[in-house]
């Protein structure tokens, strides 16, 4: 049946209900067939059942719209005559609401997102139908609160059937949330001390200055091991970019944020590197990390700031509550409401303070530079990190997202109004976002972000992406690969969807994985799958494999796409489609044990490169980097 008989259907079915009830099922199990049923987890339709998952994305431009929408207003709700953004001015010029869970947008962090997308899903599909009550099926604690708090807006009647709860094992994931939101703040302030001291013992801060230096602010990941291991620092998150600015003469200050992964596992390895490149500054630029600023001092300031948070939480939440009764998103408020308390005086706000005592001492020991780059994710640290770069008088900054942009990926998109506010606590912005192809290009327009805000560059992550493009000679048994999520919920997720295809099938393949460099896991529960570890670079490694498999949530999977190997991505079952591929009709999204058996069982293996330009901008001559840094091109 086609989309639209589909929804005439559906139409007929709700306006022939005597009742005009409407159930929402939140359940795995199947729904009954006699009521107009919206099924509140998976992606197919049937007679009587409408997905909201596909409902999102037949309006997805405008429920991304509106939730942008809602974020600024929620920032803007008055209590006690001043708005949530000024209840959280930390420092004069800054509201640590930009650096809440909230403001960030990030679904990779916070779970409430696609639920609240759903919420507004819903609140269009109440609209169209105009039921008179709604009967929802569920066990979850919190989406009763929401789509009750929602009925009554609309002024619709609302039951519930709460679906029984089947006992599970505890594990220590499970005693972690149990925790107290409050309680979890010095615990994290305990734990990250902990980490991250020895990262003091890199104590030199020898600068450079003038018009001929440049400062980056990286992540000290994606690192060429081999290189780095002998001193010779390289990145394939800028790749040449570095040797370019030292041939032109130009010396660069590097800071980094320090993660633990299989290439630097500790911090020993990430300190003695740091000192090697250190060695020979002049050639390799001079390179510290965040972490290295960290004092006692600095403990004692985030302490007393974190106290000051719980101080305001307290004085404004049960009346914020009182507040959001009188705002139509307050539907929205129930899934919000724990990244609130996280944000205001839990773990998240513990971080973020640790963060802004950091850069304010880092951004404010370097000498005056003319330009700053930094690797964009429009993380909440990045807030911070402006906010310090503008207050110390730097000069021009630049973001560089390094990856593709996705379309669910919200945090790289605001409301217009942040976009043009003069207010003394506006959302700290880059002067400049750096876009690497026609695809972060096209993608932002859409979105109705400012395109005088972008300039267009080199993508630098993707400069040798067709550097080992070759095919392999043709063999009974294909080389499968498997790529790691940084998420480990969902790498977890993939492996089991693939351990369950039939040993017929998958007998055909040897099997490799590679996991995310921030997120190693273990594959010893896939005892159907005889998997092997493998490490080095992507384009290395995709020299050597037939057919690749990755979540929907990784980056990564946009370099086999575009050499030509066949690409699976599975996509959350109950979620939406958050790949970098979204809408590529060349690639085989799955959802389900079905969908990848019949998928393995009728692949295409005929290799057919993708045109780079329809997603990145390749030069290795980097002319658009040049003119944006404005090098002589001599």
């Amino acid at each position: 049946m086609s989309g639209r008989k589909t929804y005439e259907r559906f139409d007929a079915i709700v306006m022939n209900l005597a009742t005009k009830t409407i159930l929402i099922w939140d359940s795995e199990s199947e729904p009954p067939k006699d009521i107009f049923v919206v099924n509140w987890r998976g992606n197919s339709n049937s007679d009587n059942v409408y997905s909201i998952t596909k409902t999102i994305e037949d309006n997805s431009d405008s429920l991304r719209e509106q939730y942008l929408r809602h974020i600024y207003d929620i920032g803007n709700v008055k209590v006690n005559n001043k708005s949530l953004i000024e209840h959280l001015e930390i420092e004069r010029g800054f509201s640590l609401w930009w650096m809440s869970l909230l403001a960030e947008k990030n679904y990779l962090k916070s779970k409430s997102i696609f639920n609240c997308i759903r919420l507004l899903a819903l609140r269009g599909l109440f609209l169209k139908f105009k039921p008179k009550s709604i009967l929802l099926v569920s066990a979850d604690s919190i989406l009763p609160v929401a789509i009750h708090s929602l009925c009554d807006s609309l002024n619709i009647s609302f039951s519930l059937n709460k679906k029984d709860i089947t006992s599970q094992k505890w594990s220590l994931k499970k005693i972690r949330k149990k925790i107290p939101v409050l309680l979890k703040a010095p615990m994290f302030l305990i734990y990250y001390t902990f980490k991250r001291w020895p990262l003091r013992r890199i104590k030199s801060n020898y600068w450079f200055s003038g018009k001929n230096s440049i400062f980056i602010f990286s992540y000290f990941i994606h690192l060429n091991k081999e290189s780095c291991s002998k001193g010779n620092f390289f990145s394939h998150q800028w790749e040449t970019l570095p040797k370019l600015l030292l041939s032109k003469g130009i010396n660069v200050n590097w800071i980094h944020h320090f993660l633990f992964s299989p290439v630097v596992p500790n911090t020993s390895t990430g300190i003695k590197w740091i000192k090697s490149f250190n060695k020979e500054s002049n050639n390799q630029g001079f390179h510290q990390f965040l972490d290295s600023f960290l004092s006692f001092k600095i403990i004692i300031i985030v302490l007393i700031r974190w106290f000051k948070c719980v101080y305001i939480s307290g004085s404004i939440n049960k009346k914020l509550n009182r507040q959001l009764i009188k705002y139509p998103i307050k539907y929205l408020w129930p899934f919000l409401k724990e990244d609130w308390k996280r944000s205001i005086y839990g773990d998240v706000v513990m971080e973020n303070l640790i963060w802004l005592s950091l850069f304010d001492k880092a951004i404010g020991s370097i000498p005056n530079q003319k330009i700053g780059l930094y690797l964009c994710e429009n993380q909440g640290w990045e807030r911070a990190f402006i906010h310090y770069w503008k207050k110390y008088k730097h000069g021009e900054l630049i973001a560089v997202p390094h990856s593709v942009i996705r379309y669910w990926d919200l945090r790289y998109f605001n409301d217009p109004k942040v976009w043009i506010s003069n207010h003394t606590l506006a959302q700290p912005l880059p002067n400049k976002i750096a876009l690497n192809g026609e695809s972060a290009w096209s993608t932002y327009k859409n979105a109705n972000q400012p395109m005088d805000r972008m300039v267009k560059v080199e993508a630098l992550r993707y400069i040798n992406i067709f550097n080992k493009k070759g095919k392999r000679k043709k063999s009974i048994t294909k080389n499968l690969l498997i790529l790691g999520d940084y998420d480990r919920e969902m790498t977890a997720r993939g492996l089991h969807l693939i351990n369950s295809i039939d040993k017929s099938i998958i007998l055909k393949y040897k099997i490799f994985f590679k996991s995310h460099p921030a997120t190693p896991i273990t594959i010893e529960p896939y005892n159907n799958l005889e998997i092997n570890i493998i490490n080095g670079s992507l384009s290395e490694i995709l020299t050597n494999m037939d057919i690749v498999v990755s979540t929907s949530s990784t980056a990564s999977v946009i370099e086999p796409f575009l050499v030509g190997l066949p690409t699976v991505v599975i996509v959350d079952y109950d979620n939406l489609n958050t790949s970098p591929l979204r809408g590529e009709s060349k690639v085989n999204f799955v959802r389900s044990f079905g969908d990848v058996q019949k998928i393995f069982k009728n692949i295409n293996f005929k290799n057919d490169s993708y045109k780079s330009n329809n997603y990145f901008w390749i030069n290795k001559e980097l002319p658009r980097w040049k003119k944006i840094l404005k090098l002589n091109t001599d």
